[in-house]
């Protein structure tokens, strides 16, 4: 389902599953990750349902924390603090990770393709949400860099929050560039 016009990238709090026919296919990313073939098979197999709760702390700090729960109930969470801050973390589909929530103006972006979802106002107000997150080289034995873009964007003549990627890793000795778009169908409000 669409999103609604009243959900923006500041209220993300809700559920959200993966549309995988206006998506793209994560595969290569998965595998080049280190993620086995029998997990990103299911993956590509079953929607992915991420539950969402977005909040501003009592600092002021805003917080993005997102559970995917995956085929066969695996589960990722994700816990965002959207301060530009490295964040360490052990996940249990991508091992050691370092991750860096922001907001970021569609002027900032280094990759045009990133720039495809940030065209509603408030991108240029505050900014769309972005992640990166990369393998940790110190702990594992992937190097890949994930960069996304959360913003809303028309497709087929309907709103949909979309999620922009580019990948970097490699497989061997040789690097990888992959870009593209993950799309999410608005289930409800938290």
């Amino acid at each position: 389902m669409a999103s609604p016009a009243h959900i923006t990238t500041k209220n993300l709090s809700g559920t959200w599953t993966m549309n995988k026919k206006l998506g793209d296919s994560l595969d290569k990313i998965l595998a080049l990750q280190g993620v086995g073939w029998i997990t990103r098979k299911a993956i590509g197999a079953a929607p992915v349902t991420q539950h969402i709760k977005q909040y501003v702390d009592a600092n002021g700090v805003e917080h993005v924390d997102v559970e995917s729960v995956l085929p066969g109930n695996m589960k990722s969470i994700e816990p965002r603090v959207v301060d530009g801050s490295d964040q360490h973390d052990k996940d249990d589909l991508f091992g050691h990770i370092i991750r860096k929530s922001t907001r970021v103006k569609k002027a900032e972006l280094d990759h045009d393709y990133l720039k495809g979802n940030c065209n509603e106002p408030e991108v240029e107000e505050i900014g769309a949400l972005r992640l990166v997150v990369s393998s940790d080289p110190e702990k594992s034995k992937h190097r890949w860099v994930l960069e996304q873009v959360w913003a809303f964007e028309e497709i087929n003549g309907a709103r949909y929050c979309t999620e922009r990627l580019h990948f970097e890793g490699f497989e061997g000795s040789e690097k990888q560039t992959i870009q593209g778009r993950l799309v999410y169908d608005f289930v409800k409000s938290a």
